[in-house]
């Protein structure tokens, strides 16, 4: 690569190998190694292709690359040192570079499972109830890929039932519907509930760490979906052990919708006030609410979460649209909390992918 083409900022190609299959092709400067790769009709895992997923990290053994997010909030400290980078998030910056991903060789489990309830939550969210053939083991706060083979790639829902340490058969999920989205305009207008089709495993780095700090918990939309199955796993599942010092933290709940029409599980959640044993408070956020007799807070999340007292001796736990997560982390840093304490699951569709 020239020092011309570099301050011109022209177009250029590298060279990328990819391990443990060691395949070689050319990948493009102006886009994500990612959309390279899947231009080229390669199958390379990955699910959200926001940063937030991790399904796409993949170890950097050769090169450069620009990072147009900080991985640090997704990977874990393992991950980064030993230099993994977020494969949709990264941009070539060197001439070769090597990757590994050792899921490439790794055969997809997928489990039968079926549809066995549907119920509307409010005018665009349902709840989602699936059964599986099998049971599965999973971290409260973790997702499944839905898997259709009519849908160009698997659809990702986070669990919002909280797990058994023996497994669990029936999960439920807090689905939006996406206006012109192909899986949820067909999921919002199915009437034969008996629908089968496959699931994968489970996975995501999105979830409780042990800590005594008190926990910050926003949730945008149907975002609630992996904090409920939290809060619902401290609460019921206190034989655990991480969970027997969780209950004892004080909690902050942002839940950031529209209009009052918007909220769902409210009853349930201050249900959850009864088990806690440290404060729990529940702030709703209303982001369009208008001539209406509500006194609480309006606005967006992130302001409101500006005008949270010590924030920066809290953990920090989000999920919902990817603009209001990135705002909210630029409050906590700004009150000085660390991105070590920052958590995050980002609520994507196709318009949320990024184009460089």
């Amino acid at each position: 690569m020239s020092l011309l083409s570099i301050f011109k900022k022209e177009k250029y190609k590298s060279k990328i190998q990819i391990k443990p299959i060691n395949v070689e092709c050319e990948i493009e400067s102006n886009k994500t190694i990612l959309q390279s790769l899947l231009d080229q009709g390669m199958q390379f895992p990955h699910n959200c292709r926001v940063g937030s997923c991790t399904t796409c990290a993949s170890k950097l053994i050769e090169g450069k690359v620009k990072e147009l997010t900080d991985k640090a909030f997704v990977l874990s400290e393992e991950q980064l040192k030993e230099n993994y980078i977020l494969v949709c998030q990264s941009i070539p910056k060197s001439e070769f570079l090597v990757i590994e991903n050792q899921k490439l060789q790794q055969k997809e489990e997928k489990i039968p499972a079926k549809i066995i309830e549907k119920k509307l939550l409010t005018h665009d969210i349902i709840e989602l109830t699936i059964l599986l053939e099998e049971p599965v083991f999973y971290k409260a706060g973790q997702y499944i890929n839905f898997i259709f083979d009519w849908l160009d790639r698997p659809r990702s829902y986070s669990m919002a039932n909280r797990p058994n340490s023996k497994g669990t058969k029936q999960l439920k999920f807090f689905i939006r519907h996406v206006p012109k989205g192909k899986f949820t305009e067909w999921l919002f207008n199915l009437k034969d509930i008996e629908i089968e089709f496959y699931v994968s495993q489970p996975e995501g780095n999105f979830y409780l760490r042990n800590s005594t700090k008190p926990m910050i918990l926003i949730a945008g939309g149907s975002g609630l979906s992996p904090i409920y199955s939290i809060l619902e796993d401290i609460i019921f599942n206190q034989d655990l052990e991480i969970n027997k010092k969780q209950i004892l933290r004080d909690v902050v709940l942002l839940f950031g919708v529209r209009t009052q029409k918007d909220l769902y599980k409210i009853e349930e959640l201050e249900n959850f006030k009864n088990y806690w044993k440290g404060k729990f408070e529940i702030i709703p956020v209303f982001s369009e609410e208008k001539d209406s007799d509500w006194k609480g807070k309006t606005g967006f999340v992130h302001e409101i979460l500006d005008q949270l007292p010590n924030i920066s001796n809290s953990q920090l736990y989000m999920c919902g649209p990817p603009i209001m997560i990135d705002k909210c982390i630029e409050v906590a840093q700004k009150h000085g909390l660390s991105s070590n304490e920052i958590y995050f699951d980002k609520f994507t569709d196709s318009s949320h992918i990024i184009k460089v």
